[in-house]
């Protein structure tokens, strides 16, 4: 339990730096070069977003199942 308790915890922890690099590498970039469109920042946003609830669906399944599996072995 303790291994896949860091292993998520890793992954979440990778998976936000990436995802608030990319904000505020676009929000930058957006802001030193004003003709940038706004639509590629929300794009960014908008794809954080699926990413993270990506993220959290696969974990509940494996928590699902882990839990699935420690009903039927007791």
């Amino acid at each position: 339990m303790d291994r896949r308790h860091h292993a998520e915890k890793a992954l979440c922890e990778a998976m936000e730096k990436i995802i608030v690099g990319i904000i505020v590498g676009l929000t930058i970039g957006a802001t030193i070069n004003r003709h940038a469109p706004v639509g590629l920042l929300l794009l960014a946003i908008g794809l954080a977003t699926v990413t993270l609830a990506g993220i959290a669906t696969y974990l509940g399944h494996l928590r699902a199942a882990e839990d699935a599996a420690k009903g039927g072995s007791s």
